[in-house]
């Protein structure tokens, strides 16, 4: 997770994740954009967007090899950028059965959005189970 740069906000070595590395295999690097810089551009073409990307992220990791190819894709809807109001972290939508939604878009759009949301998700349900007398 990178914070300190307006363009790249996640890095994953993507190939080592799938356990697709080996000696006759190079290494495949997933770079995500953060929102601000999403919104920004999301009207610019791809061959507008790439080589901003690709800058800030010789910025990042510098000295990083030229790649040998690179895919580039927008996704107009992957990054909440207005949550729920009052970032409740979830959302009762039925008490029986419990049906409760969670996600980024509760709370805010990182991992720790995330992981946030995931606990509220969980405290709802117990308190849902507890008030049901299923737990």
């Amino acid at each position: 997770y990178v914070t300190e740069d307006p363009c790249v906000r996640f890095l994953s070595v993507d190939s080592r994740k799938r356990g697709l590395d080996g000696p006759d295999v190079g290494p495949a690097l997933v770079v995500h954009t953060g929102v601000p810089f999403g919104l920004k551009h999301i009207d610019h073409t791809l061959p507008e967007v790439q080589p901003i990307i690709m800058q800030h992220l010789e910025d990042v990791l510098p000295g990083l090899p030229e790649p040998l190819s690179i895919k580039c894709q927008k996704w107009r809807y992957s990054q909440v950028h207005k949550s729920v109001a009052g970032s409740p972290g979830s959302l009762v939508v039925r008490t029986a059965p419990p049906l409760v939604l969670g996600g980024d878009a509760f709370t805010h759009s990182n991992f720790d959005g995330c992981v946030e949301s995931a606990l509220s998700v969980v405290r709802q349900v117990k308190e849902l189970l507890t008030t049901n007398g299923r737990l």
